[in-house]
């Protein structure tokens, strides 16, 4: 029984002794520090970057869909406008077949 103690205490004295370790040199040393700032000053640049990223992605999406839905009618319209273009058989063709 002595021995168990005895170990469960060594145990405990080494993760205390390793957490003290990991807070001196984490928030103790300047290096650290500095090192934690640039993290954080980096994760917020990140963070705003998806940010813009996801509003140019609505904005694209809306945009994509915007095109989908009118497809036809601005097809219809580039036809009606640019008939002249097309040789004058063609254009009798594309009129019958519209109406």
């Amino acid at each position: 029984m002595v021995g168990r103690g005895f170990s469960n205490t060594l145990v405990v004295l080494f993760f205390l002794f390793s957490l003290f370790y990991l807070l001196k040199n984490l928030f103790f040393s300047e290096d650290n520090l500095q090192t934690v700032k640039i993290y954080k000053q980096n994760i917020r640049k990140l963070q705003s970057l998806l940010r813009k990223e996801e509003e140019e992605n609505k904005k694209l999406r809306k945009f994509y869909e915007f095109v989908k839905q009118n497809e036809n009618l601005a097809l219809g319209i580039f036809a009606r406008d640019y008939l002249w273009l097309i040789p004058k058989d063609e254009q009798v063709f594309l009129e019958k077949g519209e109406h």
